[in-house]
């Protein structure tokens, strides 16, 4: 992937486009590099080329007895955390938005909600990946994440990404500062896929609990009844305290 850090920044500048949602969720690919500091290429995501579902079935399911997987913790928590795997191009991910929303509307404040967004290897969703990070760093990801999701699933244009910042309560500075800090990005990015690889996440939308329950739609039996499955778990002992 060539792209320098102009040619990068000036992509978050123009609309992030109308490009069609693609049905390919695997999320087992690393991901494509935000931005190179040099010429050289930097490296990227293998070719993803497999545009089905096969082997990826997200339409709900008879539930099963528990509704989750038992994993193996490979990292420890000082409180209950639910992290979501998802890539905004994904449209079983934009189904199981709005149930999102709902859940973080009910859940106790002593539960971390965190969410790792994937391009799925697709360079061109690269910047939607991007904008999340940086939207987190400033504190306005509740106000930008649904317009990117917007852009893919709804048609929706973001003419600015600086103003769309700005309008999300971000400074115009803070916001370029941000995008331009590749490093971080980087850094953010790949630490986003090793815990994606550590935990054997191979398509979205996942949702893993402490670090040793996980689930998703087909195991939980449905959109709505995800974080139903949630709930149910986080009551079950881990070792996050």
């Amino acid at each position: 992937m060539r792209i320098t850090l102009v040619a990068f920044f000036s992509l978050m500048l123009l609309a992030c486009g109308s490009e069609p949602a693609p049905t390919q969720d695997e999320a087992a690919q690393p991901p494509a590099k935000p931005a190179a500091t040099n010429n050289e290429a930097a490296p990227g995501a293998a070719d993803h080329t497999g545009d089905d579902h096969s082997g990826h079935n997200h339409a709900p399911q008879p539930q099963n007895e528990q509704g989750y997987t038992v994993l193996e913790p490979q990292d420890s928590c000082e409180k209950p955390v639910v992290i979501e795997f998802f890539a905004y191009q994904c449209p079983h991910c934009y189904q199981l938005e709005k149930h999102v929303k709902n859940w973080r509307q009910s859940v106790s404040d002593d539960v971390t909600f965190i969410t790792i967004p994937t391009d799925l290897g697709r360079e061109e969703f690269t910047k939607f990946v991007a904008a999340h990070y940086v939207a987190e760093r400033l504190g306005v990801l509740d106000e930008i994440k649904p317009l990117l999701f917007g852009v893919i699933h709804e048609r929706k244009e973001i003419t600015n990404i600086l103003d769309a910042f700005v309008q999300a309560g971000a400074t115009k500075e803070a916001t370029e500062k941000a995008f331009q800090d590749v490093e971080t990005l980087q850094k953010e990015m790949l630490n986003g896929f090793e815990l994606m690889k550590r935990y054997k996440i191979t398509s979205v939308p996942t949702v893993l609990v402490n670090y040793q329950y996980q689930t998703d739609v087909s195991k939980a039996g449905g959109y709505e009844k995800v974080f139903n499955v949630v709930n149910d778990v986080l009551k079950l002992p881990s070792s996050c305290q």
